[in-house]
């Protein structure tokens, strides 16, 4: 097509020849990747027979000896709840009380919508090791169109 459009100018002859080599590179870079791709697939493919192969019987070469240290799930689970049990250190004891408090809401103070719900006893152990500290959260919550929150303060 060029040969036919006769004589160009200097300029768009160094720009097509320029143009052909940017696209035989790009030719290149894709056949590259093209044989990269296919290469991956290639891996791919053989790690997943290695792995299905490995799952299923294993080869003469590969057998792994009768006292392999692989456990099986009843004793992991066994395991799992050891160290729950360990770990739960909460006390169960009768705790002697010293002091009870009560903690009057005024009902003036409430929405309107606001119902009352059982009483919940607390016990709070203070001046133990365990209290050092408190624990606060709170929470949002739209009531009639209005934000409202709630704040939770405890003695874990």
């Amino acid at each position: 097509m060029l040969a036919r459009a006769g004589a160009l100018p200097v300029e768009a002859e160094e720009a097509v020849e320029k143009l052909l080599n940017v696209v035989e590179t790009l030719c290149a870079d894709k056949n590259e990747l093209t044989e990269e791709v296919q290469r991956l697939r290639k891996q791919l493919e053989q790690k997943k027979k290695d792995k299905t192969h490995a799952a299923g019987k294993p080869d003469d070469d590969q057998a792994t000896p009768r006292h392999s240290n692989h456990s099986s799930e009843k004793q992991r689970r066994q395991r799992n709840q050891k160290r729950r049990a360990a770990r739960d250190r909460r006390s169960f004891k009768d705790v002697p009380i010293h002091e009870e408090v009560e903690c009057p809401v005024d009902p003036a103070t409430l929405p309107p919508d606001a119902v009352r719900v059982a009483d919940e006893t607390v016990i709070v152990q203070s001046g133990l090791a365990s209290t050092a500290y408190q624990q606060t959260d709170d929470t949002s919550a739209r009531v009639k169109g209005q934000f409202w929150h709630t704040h939770i303060l405890c003695n874990p």
